[in-house]
Formats: structure tokens, C-alpha cells, sequence
């Protein structure tokens, strides 16, 4: 297939640090001996010559502004009379919680404006009706390391992700935690492998930390109340991360299992990077002949 895939990120994925969703599913898109051309953010101006040139099978867009551009492009239907004919599949990817960056009517303009809504998220495939559910995955894997701190919390430090209430909480109940960020993403496992327990701060059912934790084996105590337990994610669950971190860090035996229980669920629910990317291109064949 010839994909044609618009983004927010600014690299490709080789120069990209921290490898997202829509930086790692294009990269084995083409491992994958697909015709793959990937639209960063300082080419968006450029996406109508881009889309003419390489004349895609399939245009996927992720992002509140590649999401408008393609759902626009769909709208008015316009560029289409480049394809020779063919009909182009129209694909939004709906990441993560859109709603905290996007506000509903552009969603649901987005949503109604693509022939296919695919998402991470169970929360999205409830709410905004979305066609395919395609988990996230991670390529981590469970490592043997010398344990350096209680607990580890990785990604992004923005006041939506509470860090520094965490970090103080931590401070004062005596835990030892270990911030990661900022990193490129193939330096992280060390970090958490280093790690008793890891913190997930959010409630979101689709960040890469809970696949990259429960890709590692980690115990993981997680803000409650929690999307992620719709999806049957084995954390412990609390209203004070502080408070359940030292639960478990007194409870070893307990921890251990709630690990086991991640790789568990991490193998059934979700897989590597490449096995989704298998998963997400069976999706495209599917519908591009319906």
C-alpha cells in the first residue's frame, strides 16, 4: 500500500528521541514493505502537493491540526481528482484523550469528516463512536538490574501529570523516586528496570507508560479512579500514590504478583511495536475494500 501519514512530531523516526505512536507505526509500516510517506509538522503547507505527488491508497492523519487538514481535505473533496481514480481510504487516528486538547465540536468534525476512526483507547471507541481499536504497544522488555529506587515514574512533566505533588508526597512518606524524562526512549527501560514499583499518575486508559511498564513485569500503583481498569489493567489502584506505593514496597510478595499480572495482560491485551503495526495494517486492508 501507498500510506500517507500526517503528523504533529517534527522528525522522522530515526532522528525522532522520543518515539511516539505515529513516529513508531509508519517506521514498521515500511518494515513492513509498504510504501510509506510521512508528513511532518513543517511540511503541513505542503500536504496538497505531497498528496498529489505520491498519489496514496490510504491518507492517516493524528493530531488536532493534521486531523483538521485531512478531515477538510475529506470534506470538500477537492484533491481527489488526483487519484487516478481510485478512492483513497481517509484514516484518523483519535490518540490518547482529545477532549483535554480539542474542543468537542472539532472532534466530532474530525470523526464525521474520515472514512475510518481508529483509536488506542476504549474510552474514545465508546465516546466518540471510532471504528477500530488498536492498542498501543512497547518493545520493552523485562530486564535484570541492580534496584536503585522505590519507584520510577516515566514521560512527560506538564502540571496535567501531577510530578510535583508526587514528588513531594514521595519526599516526605521516604520514597526514593526516580523521575525519567526527557530521554530518548531507548535509554528508559534501564531506569525502570532500577525500579521497585512504577507510579502512573493519570487516568487515562491509553498512555504509553502502562503498556511500557507492563511490558517490563513492573508492579504499577496508579491514581484511582482510573480508566485504565476498564481495559482490565492489573495496577494497584489509590486515591494517594504515595500512600500505595509504601503498601506495596511493605507487601513484596504482593508487588511481585501485580508485576506478573502486567506481563500477563501486556502479552494478551497488547505486543510489540510490530505486532500492532500488523494488527493496524489488517485494519487498512480491510476497509479499503469495503
Amino acid at each position: 500500500m501507498r500510506i500517507l501519514i500526517i503528523t504533529h512530531d517534527k522528525f522522522q523516526y530515526l532522528q525522532q528521541q522520543k518515539k511516539m505512536r505515529w513516529t513508531r507505526l509508519p517506521y514498521h509500516f515500511s518494515k513492513l514493505a509498504h510504501d510509506v510517506r510521512y508528513v511532518t509538522k513543517k511540511e503541513w503547507l505542503l500536504y496538497p502537493f505531497i498528496y498529489i505527488s505520491f498519489r496514496p491508497e490510504v491518507v492517516i492523519s493524528a493530531g488536532k491540526i493534521a486531523g483538521l487538514i485531512t478531515a477538510l481535505h475529506y470534506k470538500f473533496n477537492y484533491l481527489r481528482l488526483f487519484t487516478l481514480f481510485k478512492k483513497t481510504l481517509f484514516v484518523h487516528d483519535l490518540t490518547d484523550h482529545p477532549h483535554f486538547y480539542i474542543n468537542e465540536r472539532r472532534i466530532r468534525f474530525i470523526v464525521r469528516n474520515h472514512d475510518l476512526i481508529t483509536t488506542p483507547t476504549q474510552y474514545n471507541l465508546e465516546k466518540y463512536d471510532c471504528n477500530e481499536l488498536v492498542p498501543n504497544g512497547s518493545d520493552f522488555i523485562p530486564l535484570k538490574a541492580k534496584i536503585e529506587y522505590d519507584a520510577c515514574y516515566i514521560g512527560q512533566v506538564h502540571d496535567f501529570y501531577n510530578t510535583t505533588q508526587l514528588e513531594e508526597d514521595c519526599k516526605n512518606a521516604g520514597i526514593n523516586l526516580k523521575i525519567v524524562t526527557g530521554l530518548p526512549s531507548e535509554e528508559v527501560p534501564k531506569y525502570v528496570a532500577a525500579s521497585k514499583i512504577c507510579v502512573y499518575t493519570i487516568s487515562w486508559d491509553s498512555s504509553l507508560k502502562i503498556t511500557d511498564y507492563a511490558a517490563m513485569a513492573k508492579p504499577v500503583v496508579a491514581v484511582k479512579p482510573n480508566l485504565a481498569e476498564k481495559i482490565g489493567y492489573p495496577a494497584y489502584y489509590t486515591e494517594n500514590l504515595a500512600d500505595g506505593i509504601k503498601y506495596l514496597l511493605k507487601h513484596p510478595k504482593l508487588a511481585e504478583k501485580f508485576g506478573k499480572k502486567n506481563r500477563q495482560w501486556f502479552l494478551r491485551y497488547s505486543g510489540t511495536w510490530h505486532e500492532q503495526s500488523i494488527k493496524y495494517l489488517n485494519v487498512l486492508e480491510r476497509y479499503k475494500y469495503k
